[in-house]
């Protein structure tokens, strides 16, 4: 049984500016847009990130990444794996005519999670995490949302902060 979910956003949290500026200063621009989409847009560096966060705190992945539009979780997982994901993605929000990220992800809680049988009482106490570039979250998100900066995407820095706030619910 897992501890806590990770709402993962995937551009600007696993693919970011410096990232790409990396990349083409290896295989030149037009070698950039050459490589698989998935090898463009998706860090192993920063997916270690996610992988690390996920095994310590005993968490999994929901997507709520706009690459979660027309595909399935199977192929989320696929792809992700092929770039050194290890952690397991169990679903993806849904959408939502406001287009509100928040609003996608608190749909989601309530749908999926029966709060007693995690021993809490309200959502508001449910232990998971959003990781996004984008701040379109709900006011009383805030303490479980973690910003990423789309120039540098996901850091170590977040990483730690992220594994200290699931200490709490040892």
């Amino acid at each position: 049984m897992y501890k806590g979910i990770v709402f993962l956003d995937i551009d600007g949290v696993l693919n970011s500016h410096t990232y790409c500026d990396e990349l083409i200063a290896i295989h030149g621009e037009d070698g950039f847009h050459k490589l698989p989409r998935w090898e463009r847009h998706l860090s192993t560096k920063r997916i270690k990130i996610i992988n690390n966060i996920c095994k310590d705190s005993n968490l999994v992945v929901v997507v709520s990444s706009t690459w979660r539009t027309g595909k399935t979780v199977d192929w989320l997982q696929d792809t992700l794996n092929a770039r050194g994901a290890t952690f397991k993605i169990i679903d993806k929000t849904g959408h939502e005519d406001c287009k509100i990220r928040g609003v996608e992800i608190y749909k989601w809680l309530d749908k999926n999670i029966t709060l007693e049988e995690h021993g809490v009482s309200s959502q508001h106490f449910y232990p998971y995490v959003i990781l996004d570039d984008d701040s379109d979250m709900l006011l009383w998100q805030q303490e479980n949302f973690f910003k990423c900066d789309n120039y540098t995407g996901i850091t170590p820095t977040h990483e730690y902060v992220i594994k200290r706030y699931f200490d709490k619910f040892k």
